[in-house]
């Protein structure tokens, strides 16, 4: 059971990644008519910063000692 737990957080990762490499595109395809951005850096930065920080959000929920060691170099980096 305990498995199957994990089992569910991957699957939610996999729909996730897929999730925001749909937005993600149509997002830089948008921002490229809108913005004329030639370079994808900018908005690679701010997608990439946010499904990051919401990755390990959700992963750190499930998992105390991850939670643990976040909150220990949360503090170092600040």
């Amino acid at each position: 059971m305990k498995n199957l737990r994990y089992l569910n957080i991957f699957t939610i990762l996999i729909i996730y990644t897929l999730l925001m490499f749909y937005i993600g595109w149509n997002g830089w395809v948008w921002l490229h008519a809108v913005f004329g951005w030639e370079s994808w850096g900018y908005y690679a930065f701010i997608v990439g910063s946010i499904s990051y920080a919401y990755i390990l959000v959700q992963v750190f929920k499930f998992l105390p000692f991850l939670r643990t060691i976040g909150s220990i170099w949360f503090a170092v980096i600040q």
